[in-house]
């Protein structure tokens, strides 16, 4: 039985999906990808946060686009095949062996995996995701230099601990 779906939920997801075309998705995966390497190396679990983020767009951006077939090369096919016999993998060994805490908690981890498959689907579509992966990986690096020297000169610590 099928809950049905209110008139008001509807509602939010095609203002949500006009939001989203009206803005261009694209900027969008731009800038995560601008802030992805540069939070990585600054603020502690915001690699997952924008993970989380860009893997939601890029299933909302391959649902706009599902009238356009991506065709992918061989290499890549096995690629993105094997992420998901990994994750299969995962579940079928966590489930024969008795599914525990330390599955549910490994779960979150072994999903990127899976996840990856729609962003890379999206950031192949795109010809300047690498200029933008690069140059946010320049500025986290100055900005993980500058604060290393800040913490090793200024504060007097012995070792510098990174995005702590």
């Amino acid at each position: 039985c099928a809950l049905p779906i209110s008139p008001v939920e509807n509602n939010l997801w095609r203002q949500m999906v006009s939001l989203l075309e009206k803005i261009s998705g694209e900027k969008i995966v731009y800038g995560l990808l601008f802030l992805l390497p540069i939070f990585a190396v600054t603020v502690r679990h915001w690699v997952s946060s924008i993970f989380g983020v860009l893997a939601l767009l890029s299933l909302v951006l391959l649902y706009l686009q599902r009238k356009q077939a991506t065709e992918l090369f061989r290499e890549e096919k096995i690629l993105l095949w094997g992420f998901a016999v990994y994750f299969g993998v995962f579940i079928f060994t966590s489930v024969i062996n008795g599914w525990g805490p330390s599955q549910t908690r490994g779960t979150g981890v072994e999903i990127r995996f899976l996840m990856f498959v729609p962003i890379y689907l999206v950031i192949r579509q795109m010809g300047d995701a690498a200029k933008w992966l690069v140059t946010g990986s320049v500025l986290g690096v100055v900005l993980t230099a500058y604060d290393g020297v800040r913490v090793i000169f200024f504060t007097n610590a012995d070792v510098y601990r990174g995005a702590v």
